[in-house]
């Protein structure tokens, strides 16, 4: 079991000073380069705030919050920051702080925006250096940065494409690589293709310089592909029309490769406990693959139990209890594990969480112990009465109610996945590459999940705004649906 996470009482919010990290950039989008931003989704008067090479994705601000961001380059509390603001640009302090609010909430769970004097707010450094070597490894350039390791873009000696992960010194540290060392070891012989290999675990890397702060590095194959939540967004993008139709079963056959993926991996003994998007790759041709199994339990092993995460949305409701009571948090189950994966495939199906957790913990603890997912329908996503009920027997609050294995939830939602959904999504792909209209027979659509004001229209960023203006303009010309014309204009200035 897990030791109780400690929860101290923080100083009042308005009495923290806050600061912007050395390494944090605000990214502006200006009108000479609005149409290569577009790309990845930002658009004129908005602004990214990134911090190159972390483990966090790139948040987008709109110009005027960027702007009292540039005041908390120095330590600054609040209010004080919103005064300066005001006396540099004009306006209202609290009309001010109550739009910004929401942002610098979100930012700082993020640690864009850290306390100053917390190790988040230090400028995060490599450890390595181009040139250092992981048994016949050698290590190129960074990829990301985080306060507690690093992973680098690297070259086996044979000249293929390698990474190499290392661990920040620690009371956990020689475990978290023992352990993912042992992870990927069994894997390997039991699973092959479901995680990277492992080419070398050295308890401390060969370097040239001074590395003490590091207690141990991996050096793994390179795995290509993409996150799974931003492989499902491109599905839904590149596809042709008609919305929710072809779109949603092609993402419905990649749910199942992502359940049948986790089936793998607990057959073989191993749980991953780390879910999230990032976790899982998808390959150009579909293969779905695992990484990062620092927080992995490898069953049937000495190894102590693995620390547990307590926040998001793919915690379980066993451990949110856990966090509420202030006990211990439980050992990673299979069982667990099946909610979280469930809690993954509901967002990639609907682009949203299952439970859209409020910003107060313990609130959001009590609403993963208690609340239900509301319906597709509602999440904006096509019905699916079949794979719905799949996914909520898999988001039972009670284990028991789950199904008992990842592969009986895997068999089922392939069972979901109808011959007709895949053979329909098939058919019109291929028509579409040969050139063929099918503007003759239509199936039946419905576009009230794209109305105005809908949850699609709420949740939507800016990149799958314009994806569906585009969609819904390509459904009007084919179809001479004006309901299809006149949403795709409100979508393209959402």
């Amino acid at each position: 079991m897990s030791a109780a996470p400690v929860l101290e009482e923080p100083a009042p919010v308005a009495e923290r000073r806050y600061v912007l990290p050395a390494d944090v950039e605000l990214l502006a989008v200006t009108e000479s380069d609005s149409d290569a931003f577009a790309e990845v989704g930002l658009t004129l008067g908005e602004v990214a705030v990134l911090r190159p090479g972390s483990r966090e994705r790139p948040r987008v601000v709109p110009a005027e919050a960027a702007a009292l961001l540039e005041c908390f380059r120095r330590p600054s509390t609040v209010g004080d920051a919103v005064l300066a603001h005001c006396a540099q640009w004009g306006g209202d302090p609290m009309s001010i702080l109550e739009a910004a609010f929401p942002v610098l909430v979100a930012l700082s769970q993020a640690e864009l925006l850290a306390v100053d004097g917390t190790a988040a707010a230090a400028a995060l450094a490599p450890r390595l250096e181009p040139g250092d070597r992981v048994g016949d490894v050698t290590v190129e350039q960074p990829l990301r940065l985080v306060r507690d390791g690093e992973v680098w873009r690297a070259r086996a000696v044979d000249g293929a494409r390698a990474a190499v992960k290392v661990v920040a010194s620690g009371a956990l540290g020689l475990d978290l690589l023992a352990r993912e060392a042992a992870a990927l070891t069994r894997l390997g012989e039991l699973a092959p293709g479901l995680a990277p290999v492992l080419l070398a675990h050295e308890p401390s890397p060969a370097t040239g310089g001074d590395r003490s702060e590091l207690s141990g590095a991996l050096a793994l194959s390179w795995v290509d592909g993409v996150p799974v939540d931003a492989a499902a967004q491109r599905i839904a993008a590149a596809l042709p029309m008609p919305l929710g139709w072809q779109a949603d079963g092609a993402v419905r056959v990649l749910l199942v490769a992502v359940a049948e993926a986790y089936a793998r991996l607990h057959e073989s003994g191993v749980v991953h406990g780390d879910v999230h998007p990032g976790n899982v790759l998808v390959a150009a041709d579909g293969t779905v693959k695992l990484l990062d199994f620092g927080l992995a339990r490898v069953l049937d092993s000495s190894f102590s139990d693995a620390p547990r995460t307590a926040g998001g949305e793919y915690i379980d409701p066993q451990t949110a209890a856990a966090v509420l009571a202030g006990e211990p948090l439980p050992q990673v189950s299979c069982a667990a594990e099946q909610y979280s994966v469930a809690a993954l495939l509901w967002r990639l199906l609907t682009c949203g969480p299952a439970v859209d957790l409020d910003h107060d913990r313990a609130v959001a603890m009590r609403q993963v112990c208690h609340e239900q997912p509301p319906s597709l329908l509602d999440c904006g996503a096509a019905a699916w009465p079949d794979g719905e009920r799949v996914l909520r027997r898999a988001l039972a609050k009670n284990p028991a109610e789950r199904y008992p294995t990842m592969r009986d939830l895997a068999r089922a939602l392939s069972a979901a996945v109808t011959d007709v959904d895949s053979d329909s999504w098939c058919a019109a792909e291929c028509a579409d590459r040969a050139g063929h209209s099918r503007s003759a027979s239509w199936p039946t659509y419905d576009l009230t999940r794209f109305e105005v004001g809908g949850v699609l229209w709420q949740r939507a960023t800016p990149a799958l705004s314009s994806d569906l203006a585009s969609a819904l303009a390509e459904l009007a010309v084919r179809s001479g649906d004006t309901d299809a014309a006149d949403l795709s204009r409100m979508w393209s200035l959402r």
